[in-house]
């Protein structure tokens, strides 16, 4: 597969929109010995009110988890298109209640460390993935949510939105 210079810049911001190492010298790090490298917390999007992406769907291996577990997500790409993506950025969004009804919103994670590589989901194809769930994360109902560029598109409407089914996170 072929990626464009647009695209493959779109995927390494996408890739390290998580985690970012701190340096003394931005110029120059191989100056930085391995173990002074700190994890930096990883940005909260704003909660996605959309609905779940028609053209990839994002599945658990499990309905409930416990804080601390392993997940394994699959992606089914039901499009003709390929996506690019990394799991390790994903987001957890935990639904509250709110006036009116009820909303999802970010959960603020610790920190994770995430390698800034694109994994590609060709037309028709199924993935699969591990991640793990905080070992502070609440008890409650929430969604995964990883984040797809579309090849050839760099930006909205080119990025989807690939949303987990509801998961309880049991005490």
């Amino acid at each position: 597969m072929r990626l464009t210079l647009p695209t493959l810049g779109a995927l390494l911001v996408l890739a390290g929109a998580g985690c970012r190492p701190t340096a003394p010298n931005p110029d120059s790090a191989s100056d930085i010995p391995p173990d002074t490298l700190t994890p930096q917390p990883a940005v909260v999007p704003p909660a996605d009110t959309s609905a779940p992406s028609k053209e990839v769907e994002l599945r658990t291996d499990k309905t409930h988890y416990r804080a601390g577990a392993p997940v394994t997500l699959t992606f089914v790409n039901k499009s003709a298109s390929s996506f690019a993506f990394n799991p390790c950025p994903r987001v957890i969004e935990r639904q509250v209640a709110r006036l009116g009804g009820r909303d999802w919103v970010a959960v603020q994670e610790p920190p994770r460390m995430c390698t800034m590589e694109a994994w590609i989901l060709k037309a028709h194809e199924t993935r699969t993935a591990p991640t793990k769930l905080s070992d502070t994360l609440a008890s409650g109902r929430i969604r995964i949510v990883v984040a797809l560029s579309k090849e050839g598109q760099t930006a909205p409407p080119g990025g989807v939105r690939a949303i987990s089914p509801v998961l309880t996170i049991d005490p």
